[in-house]
């Protein structure tokens, strides 16, 4: 798949290429980001050497939180999306994310996902 800018509307674009996937690659890409949230960042979205090296330097309970929020509204297409006011020279870029994912299972096991994901960036 080519690369997005990793703007808001580039994470449009993207999740509009990924969710018109068959459920199958769907599903492939939500395993890659769950356990390789880094490395699917880094192939999916046209990233600044600042950005890569931030990538680099989160650390893993924070991955491992990302990866999996964005695997489970991958698996139910679910919205996810980018706020990121104009970059502020000379200030730190920090990702910040809030949902309203409500997960429901029925007593037969079924599930019903619904709701959003926001990554805000804040500029310390």
């Amino acid at each position: 798949m080519a690369l997005h800018p990793f703007t808001p509307d580039g994470v449009q674009d993207k999740l509009y290429q990924l969710y018109n996937l068959p459920d199958e690659e769907l599903f492939e890409e939500a395993r890659a980001i769950d356990v390789g949230f880094v490395e699917w960042m880094k192939h999916n979205f046209t990233l600044g050497t600042a950005e890569r090296d931030f990538l680099d330097k989160i650390k893993e309970e924070a991955i491992n939180y990302y990866g999996s929020q964005c695997a489970l509204c991958f698996r139910h297409r679910l919205d996810i999306i980018l706020i990121d006011p104009i970059s502020i020279a000379d200030h730190a870029k920090w990702p910040e994310t809030s949902n309203t994912i409500k997960v429901a299972a029925d007593n037969s096991g079924q599930m019903v996902v619904n709701g959003s994901l926001v990554f805000r960036m804040i500029y310390k």
